[in-house]
């Protein structure tokens, strides 16, 4: 029989691997060496040191798979990069390819050394920088990763 894991429990467990995978490549021989701060975004302050990634999730929903006593959830994981850069060109560059590189770290590690209730972590949409995710010389980039994970509450 499956662990029994609490809905609570089982997102912090996935923000934490997604952390943890992050700041594991923040190394000068890692692919993120000059990332300032890995933000988990809904513990955070505003205004990260820049470069940065932002580590946020989105609406969850259920799935309702065929899976007897237990739970499967879908839960997007936003990695917002933002990069500061007074050349615009440079900025909306390097913002996107940030994102992308972190969306790549965490697929890498897809059940986020999580297996007992990870079951996949899979792209989401990927937004990248723009016009409108620009702020004065602050760019932005978004890559979603969608995380399924199974839980059993009791």
């Amino acid at each position: 029989m499956p662990e029994i894991m609490l809905l609570a429990d089982a997102i912090e467990g996935v923000l934490d691997g997604i952390i943890s995978l992050l700041s594991a490549q923040k190394t000068p021989t890692g692919r993120l060496p000059g990332v300032s701060q890995i933000v988990r975004g809904d513990r955070a302050r505003p205004n990260p040191i820049i470069p940065a990634i932002w580590v946020y999730p989105d609406a969850m929903t259920p799935s309702n798979a065929n899976v007897t006593l237990q739970e499967q959830w879908v839960m997007p994981i936003l990695l917002v990069s933002v990069i500061k850069n007074a050349n615009p060109e440079l900025g909306y560059k390097e913002a996107t390819s940030l994102a992308a590189t972190a969306r790549s770290i965490i697929l890498k590690d897809r059940t986020l050394g999580s297996r007992p209730y990870v079951q996949d972590t899979e792209s989401g949409r990927f937004e990248p920088s723009g016009p409108w995710y620009r702020d004065g010389q602050l760019f932005s980039a978004v890559a979603v990763v969608e995380v399924t994970f199974r839980i059993l509450e009791f």
